[in-house]
């Protein structure tokens, strides 16, 4: 059977022998030797048992108490029907709302209304309200398993590497009419390798990705990501690789259906219909990739899992560590690459709203505070010179249940983001008027200016700072940077960019 651009993928779960071909067990004799054998063999890893469970319940928790912070940071928030503007939600919405807010934190994630995605609808990542650098993602991140799995495939020491800040993914888990789990036969197709080998040093150093599974997505009713094992060896990534479009793409990410050659395509279509399969991941279990190995996201139900790279930190320069310094104050996710500090394309400055279901229980106007990160967050209450960052930001995050004005959480938010709008312009522009305002920011925010008054130092800064000095380079830009957002975030976090 011949497949064309349009043909859905239908990726059946792996079975029993493929899947223990790439999984070994955390910690069990010789397992380092077996998933470097397997991940050269099949251009894959599973890691089974190397969260326990009650390190899945911790971390379970975490992002139910980052769900109820969205809830709580505007409590002023006015109901909306999609359907009709002018009316208020429905009061079992309301009623929903507060039973979610009176809920055990580890019981929230499921117990999220599927109508209510916290990112674009049928993606399953949770894009908006901060939860990027959320208790959650920065707990599951900075684990000392997933920087032990990543110091194996590197062959670096764990203490010389850099961690990637991509966005959890998040998918609620909704019934049919008989009350069972519901789930999907089939995707759209969009398989696709994440390495271009192309596009600079980037392009030819061994690089993987993975996600860490909270709960469990070994069913045919959950989310999981679908692999083409043995495309990075078997002449499937270099077909790719040769097309005319990834040789002039500047990016890494490429996809088999935008290949220019036909007849190539054709091959590669075929192929990865025959070949790609679900991968069932358990709870507590760490799902790997090399980079070139074609791959694709499943949308099929359930999932709570949060994707971590590490890379060595020798591959990022001080642009990209300068842009990852800017993503946290902002509290925006960037792509999966921990070297190279992009923000990821579906997320913007700019309060993040959520979508508009039918149904929706809140509509937050500000992201949520992260707990510990950074301590620009604090603004509302302001931080005293010399305060210690990581004390400060807990103590307002910790008091952000009980804020009763979403005007300051707003603030708050806007502030953050002006900081980091300023470093990004100072990097990108080499510009030295924009880190003269970031100076002049930081400094009020240290001093315990008021997240109103914070913009207002840099904006009293003038366009003509820094017109007299010499050789204001993008290096010279991205360290003055680094130097003044860095304190500004717990000493493991600003470690670990």
């Amino acid at each position: 059977m011949e497949h064309s651009l349009s043909s859905p993928l239908c990726a059946p779960l792996m079975n029993s022998d493929e899947l223990n071909n790439i999984s070994v067990i955390y910690e069990s004799d010789g397992w380092e030797s077996a998933a470097l054998e397997a991940m050269k063999t099949y251009g894959a890893l599973l890691v089974l048992g190397a969260f326990s469970a009650e390190e899945c319940h911790t971390a379970r928790a975490a992002f139910g108490r980052d769900l109820k912070r969205a809830l709580e940071a505007s409590p002023r928030t006015k109901y909306t029907n999609i359907k009709d503007t002018t009316q208020p939600i429905p009061s079992q919405c309301k009623a929903q709302r507060k039973q979610l807010l009176e809920t055990a934190d580890e019981d929230v994630p499921g117990q999220w209304p599927a109508a209510t995605p916290v990112g674009p609808p049928g993606k399953g990542m949770a894009t908006t309200l901060g939860l990027a650098h959320g208790e959650f993602a920065w707990g599951v991140r900075l684990s000392k398993q997933l920087r032990r799995i990543y110091s194996l495939l590197h062959a670096t020491p764990a203490e010389e590497m850099c961690v990637g800040l991509d966005q959890p993914f998040f998918t609620a888990g909704s019934v049919g009419a008989d009350g069972q789990p519901t789930g999907n036969t089939e995707n759209a197709f969009w398989m696709h390798a994440d390495q271009n080998k192309h596009a600079g040093l980037s392009g030819v150093l061994p690089s993987f990705q993975g996600v860490a599974y909270i709960n469990a997505s070994d069913t045919e009713q959950s989310s999981t990501t679908v692999l083409q094992l043995r495309s990075h060896n078997d002449g499937t990534y270099e077909t790719l690789m040769d097309d005319p479009v990834m040789k002039s793409s500047k990016g890494h990410f490429g996809k088999v259906e935008a290949m220019s050659g036909e007849e190539q395509r054709a091959v590669l279509l075929q192929r990865a219909h025959e070949q790609a399969r679900r991968v069932p991941a358990p709870a507590g279990s760490v799902l790997l990739w090399d980079s070139r190995t074609l791959h694709q996201g499943w949308q099929g139900g359930n999932r709570l899992a949060m994707p971590v790279v590490w890379e060595p930190s020798d591959r990022r320069d001080s642009k990209a560590l300068a842009r990852k310094l800017a993503a946290a104050m902002a509290a925006v996710p960037t792509t999966h690459w921990a070297s190279l500090g992009v923000w990821h394309p579906m997320v913007r400055l700019g309060r993040q709203r959520l979508p508009h279901p039918e149904c929706i229980p809140h509509q937050p106007q500000a992201s949520i505070l992260p707990v510990g990160l950074p301590s620009s967050w604090a603004l509302a209450g302001g931080v005293t010179a010399g305060a210690d960052a990581a004390a400060a930001a807990s103590a307002v995050s910790a008091a952000s249940a009980t804020v009763s004005d979403c005007k300051a959480f707003t603030q708050g938010q806007e502030a953050a983001e002006y900081l980091a709008t300023l470093a990004c312009n100072a990097v990108k522009r080499s510009s030295p008027v924009h880190v003269h305002r970031l100076r002049a920011a930081v400094a009020a925010l240290r001093a315990g200016a008021s997240s109103a008054e914070v913009p207002q130092a840099g904006r009293a800064v003038p366009s003509t700072a820094g017109e007299e000095e010499k050789g204001h380079t993008t290096v010279k830009a991205s360290r003055a940077v680094i130097e003044l957002l860095s304190p500004l975030l717990q000493p493991e976090v600003a470690a670990a960019m």
